[in-house]
């Protein structure tokens, strides 16, 4: 029988509640995106979608079983303003914030007005008290706190008052000098705050940082412009900044740790640069050249590539194409190409031009070193965007015949290694050879002495672009360059022109065209093993297309080429390599 003191014990014990158990802290954009959240500051899914700013403010710890009381009050800081909360928007904490200003009510912005707790109401008489002992001209000043923040000649006044909790904030509202811009950045005049200068800043760099994948085929000077971004019109006409600017943004918020996120909406950034954008395109000004508005015009056409827009992709692409025709004269000038456009000219080699050299020095890997390097790498990217839309899409090309066989003429005159080119040269290859393969179907569409020039030549074409691309790929590997986006570039050319060879040599059955064949398959299964899991999303998508017809191509050959097991195998790896460029980016991204 227990004793009457363990008895009260047990009914102490079991009337009293238990202790709450707590859930790990949610951060606002996991809690947003119902993600399972590590607690870290900043933590796992905010630190892979490379948005760890968004990832500083975290949740309170709550109860499970509690319900979070109405009435509580919360930090100045942590709580949002007044118009925010009532359109359940996220506040960046800056008066007027962000959100409120590009809504166009920045009146509107306030500080929700919530009568304090006890605890913090004492806390802040003991902040008075103690700045009326230390100082004497704090007396007339007031206990309560201002409504709004007040502006001073040298920027927002924070009242360090007991409500605010300010520990940790200096590093992050830090103003960084070498960020000073303009307060015409690409954004209205009226929006010159520190959050827009650093957002713009950021969106230029994530866009420079993956310049050869979009296909940035400028001069240094306009590099250095855009890197900047110099809108003043000296360097650089304010289109192409904002247009970088523009595809920045959407690959800063694109991006999910899970997977690709399609963006059919615009953010407010977003609707104003587009509009920045096409209004300088749709009204030029003197300082809109020919070769900038092509540009401009085919980072507009990418961008609606990003949005899966293929209507005005295609018609974005189409413009581009009939702004090159009707500049004729000035890009052959510029771009050196007047033997190109000169009626009746032949498609050989003349005797007075001369190839560039095979290798080019680490610093201009695969950029436009000349005006005429610029103008060629311009239309490669029509043509490569054009291609791309053949490829995947199955349509009938949307640029002018006159464009792509002045290109393919280029292609047999310049070796030039810039990574519009280089890619539109690879994708073209592809193109050729599924073209012939489809004519050799067709017995009767060409005679069998005309088809095996034509495919002799073909495949002599692909080995010399394949040695050169293999060049710039071992040049751009070595340890004294240092640009990764490069290297990618470089193996997504490598595997389009080898999809273009293994098909060629699949389609005989001798000794020799089998040991190429073997050989090309290894190599292409060996590329693509070196790709990092980040690399998918700045993958092509056309890649995909010609890896499957290296899959069919191996499953229609002897088995005892490649081996029982090696045949599988490659297979295997074809068909992963393609699930993994769906999952790491949308497929019509960057057609």
């Amino acid at each position: 029988m227990p004793s009457p003191a363990a008895a009260s014990t047990s009914t102490a014990s079991a009337s009293s509640p238990k202790p709450a158990k707590f859930k790990t802290p949610t951060c606002v954009l996991c809690r947003k995106r119902k993600l399972r959240c590590d607690g870290g500051n900043p933590c796992g899914p905010c630190t892979r979608t490379r948005t760890p700013v968004v990832c500083t403010r975290r949740m309170h710890y709550m109860p499970v079983r509690a319900k979070p009381n109405p009435s509580r009050s919360e930090s100045s800081f942590s709580a949002s303003f007044g118009g925010l909360r009532q359109r359940k928007r996220r506040c960046d904490g800056n008066f007027p914030c962000r959100t409120c200003t590009q809504a166009g009510r920045p009146d509107e912005c306030k500080y929700r007005e919530k009568p304090p707790s006890a605890g913090k109401q004492a806390g802040r008489r003991r902040h008075h008290d103690h700045s009326d002992s230390g100082s004497s001209t704090s007396s007339n000043s007031s206990s309560s706190r201002p409504t709004t923040p007040q502006y001073t000649a040298g920027g927002l006044e924070l009242h360090a008052d007991a409500a605010l909790d300010l520990s940790g904030l200096d590093t992050l509202f830090s103003w960084d000098s070498s960020l000073e811009m303009s307060t015409q950045c690409g954004f209205s005049p009226r929006e010159s705050s520190v959050g827009y200068d650093s957002e713009s800043t950021i969106a230029r760099n994530l866009f420079l940082e993956h310049r050869y994948h979009y296909g940035l085929g400028v001069s240094a000077n306009k590099f250095a412009a855009i890197a900047n971004g110099d809108i003043s019109g000296i360097a650089i006409h304010p289109a192409l900044v904002h247009a970088a600017e523009l595809l920045g943004t959407v690959q800063r918020y694109q991006s999910h740790p899970e997977g690709w996120l399609s963006f059919n909406s615009q953010s407010a950034a977003e609707v104003e640069l587009e509009i920045l954008v096409r209004k300088a395109l749709d009204t030029p000004d003197a300082q809109m050249d020919p070769l900038t508005a092509v540009q401009t015009t085919m980072m507009l056409c990418l961008y609606s590539a990003q949005k899966e827009d293929i209507y005005v992709v295609l018609e974005t692409l189409a413009k581009a194409s009939k702004l090159f025709i009707e500049h004729a004269d000035t890009f052959a000038v510029e771009g050196d190409l007047c033997e190109i456009f000169v009626p009746g000219s032949g498609f050989g080699l003349p005797g007075n031009v001369k190839q560039r050299p095979q290798l080019v020095p680490s610093p201009y890997l695969l950029s436009a070193r000349t005006q005429a390097e610029e103008v060629r790498a311009a239309i490669a990217q029509i043509v490569f965007m054009d291609i791309g839309c053949r490829l995947l899409l199955s349509l009938p090309s949307n640029v002018d015949p006159v464009l792509v066989d002045r290109f393919r003429r280029l292609t047999t005159l310049h070796n030039d290694t810039t990574s519009n080119f280089l890619r539109a040269k690879s994708f073209l290859l592809l193109l050729d050879a599924q073209t012939l393969l489809h004519s050799w179907g067709n017995i009767n569409s060409t005679p069998p002495s005309e088809w095996s020039k034509r495919y002799r030549a073909l495949v002599s074409q692909v080995q010399e672009h394949v040695a050169f691309v293999d060049a710039l790929l071992h040049q751009a590997s070595t340890g004294g360059y240092d640009e990764p986006s490069a290297v990618v570039v470089l193996r997504v050319t490598a595997l389009a022109a080898r999809g273009a060879l293994t098909q060629l040599y699949g389609l005989f059955a001798s000794r020799g065209a089998q040991a190429q064949f073997a050989e090309t398959v290894h190599t292409v299964v060996q590329i693509i093993g070196e790709f990092k899991d980040s690399d998918y999303e700045f993958l092509d998508p056309p890649l995909g297309i010609a890896l499957v017809a290296v899959a069919r191509t191996i499953n229609g050959v002897d088995p005892s080429v490649l081996g029982y097991n090696g045949a599988q195998q490659a297979v295997m790896v074809l068909n992963d390599f393609n699930v993994r460029l769906r999952q790491g980016g949308p497929y019509s991204m960057q057609l």
